[in-house]
């Protein structure tokens, strides 16, 4: 991810989602950027359009593409004002992948969170995710860390 932050702001010039980052993950311009910039992606997708249909179908692939609009997202909201929003680090946002294929997801860190709770909301219609934060998760089981 590190890699990827750093061709962000080039990246929402030439590939035609300036807009709001949360519509980025449903288009083929976004799916292409991810075939050509990720490696990992290319290696497991054919083309573009497998990738755009990987990001419509399925959970995993459509929490991995939120997860990378996320980081648009920080940097738009970065572009249009004064405030700097930290990002979590990028081993921790992978970990956001996960999120299409569980129910609940606990953290820690607040950026973390933040993070989570935006890429929920992108998660396919019917999957909700409950982004719980991980003091208020142990006091529901009874034990409370605070």
């Amino acid at each position: 991810f590190e890699v990827i932050r750093a061709d962000f702001a080039e990246a929402h010039r030439e590939n035609g989602f300036i807009g709001d980052a949360a519509t980025a993950v449903v288009l083929p311009s976004f799916a292409e950027y991810l075939f050509e910039n990720v490696g990992v992606v290319r290696r497991i997708a054919e083309s573009p359009g497998e990738v755009l249909f990987l990001i419509q179908d399925t959970a995993p692939w459509r929490a991995f593409a939120a997860t990378v609009a996320y980081e648009f997202h920080l940097q738009r909201r970065g572009l249009l004002s004064e405030e700097t929003v930290k990002p979590p680090g990028g081993p921790d946002m992978m970990q956001l992948t996960y999120m299409g294929l569980v129910s609940r997801f606990v953290l820690t860190d607040v950026d973390f969170v933040r993070a989570a709770k935006w890429v929920a909301e992108l998660l396919p219609e019917g999957m909700v995710v409950d982004v719980v934060e991980s003091a208020d998760y142990f006091a529901e089981i009874g034990f409370p860390i605070r």
